[in-house]
């Protein structure tokens, strides 16, 4: 291993964050970018797992259209694996969608 080089691991903190591995599973998701979305949701989350990118931010990062974003988050929430929350100001008007992640429920396996 060349002297300059580190390895990503456990202890490493910063720069770094966790994600479902189930996701990864042929029957969690129906399409990548939805692991994209979701993903990307985990990078954002608080400790609490909440965040809240507008839509226009996630289809930038993940490089996918607007409705594609809307596609991927409606499966997100069928799946389980995100609540969205809409958020109001004082008027009533909508100003940002909440976005908490979540751990489904496992299905029960006869290994």
């Amino acid at each position: 291993m060349p002297r300059n080089e580190k390895k990503i691991g456990r202890e490493e903190k910063t720069n770094y964050f966790n994600s479902l591995s189930a996701i990864f599973d042929e029957d969690m998701l129906s399409c990548h970018q939805a692991i994209a979305v979701y993903v990307y949701l985990c990078r954002c989350a608080d400790k609490n797992g909440q965040s809240v990118p507008s839509y226009d931010t996630i289809a930038a990062k993940c490089h996918i259209s607007r409705r594609t974003v809307s596609k991927a988050l409606k499966e997100l929430q069928e799946k389980k694996l995100l609540r969205k929350e809409n958020r109001t100001n004082e008027d009533g008007g909508n100003t940002s969608n909440l976005y908490t992640l979540l751990i489904p429920e496992t299905k029960e396996r006869g290994d």
